[in-house]
């Protein structure tokens, strides 16, 4: 059974970015502390976004160095299976696939999202003390340690809901999903 470690009701619009990588870095402050071995992600995308692709999202801890940096080991986020959504058009919400990763209670996480397409604006919402989403021109959704990121101070952008399998859930050796 999934648990939820972060939940936000994302009500505005922060956008035009196509041709970006966002991160959202989310300080354990704002996440129950559950440790867990898959980890599922929901995405909100504004009514505002029109023919937008996100062709790349992980998840993982936070490194070392700049805020926005992995640790290491993040693993890619899929959608139904695939890497990839095109053709995301007006208010979108996209849950990902359960992925292994093992999310070790306390840690702070990064999302981070390669974006293109015509117009892609994120779910938003403003005032947050716990979460920064940063930003740069290219694809560098992958990277442990990319530069050149900006900031939005106490913005949370994009994601609404991470959910985790707790560690303790087997059956017969096996994960519950």
């Amino acid at each position: 059974m999934a648990t939820t470690i972060f939940s936000k009701t994302l009500t505005a619009s922060d956008g035009h970015w196509q041709g970006d990588t966002c991160r959202l870095l989310i300080l354990s402050p704002d996440i129950t502390a559950v440790s867990g071995s898959s980890i599922s992600v929901t995405i909100v995308l504004s009514a505002t976004t029109s023919s937008g692709t996100i062709s790349a999202a992980y998840i993982g801890q936070q490194g070392t160095g700049n805020a926005w940096n992995f640790d290491g080991n993040q693993s890619q986020l899929k959608f139904s299976g695939a890497t990839s959504v095109s053709g995301i058009t007006g208010l979108t919400t996209l849950t990902s696939d359960f992925v292994p990763f093992v999310y070790t209670a306390g840690n702070a996480l990064v999302v981070s999202l390669d974006l293109a397409g015509t117009l892609l604006d994120s779910g938003s919402v403003t005032g947050q003390t716990n979460e920064n989403t940063y930003f740069a021109a290219g694809t560098a959704a992958s990277l442990t340690a990319p530069s050149g990121f900006s900031v939005e101070t106490g913005i949370c952008d994009f994601v609404s809901l991470i959910q985790v399998i707790p560690t303790d859930i087997t059956l017969l050796g096996q994960e519950c999903y």
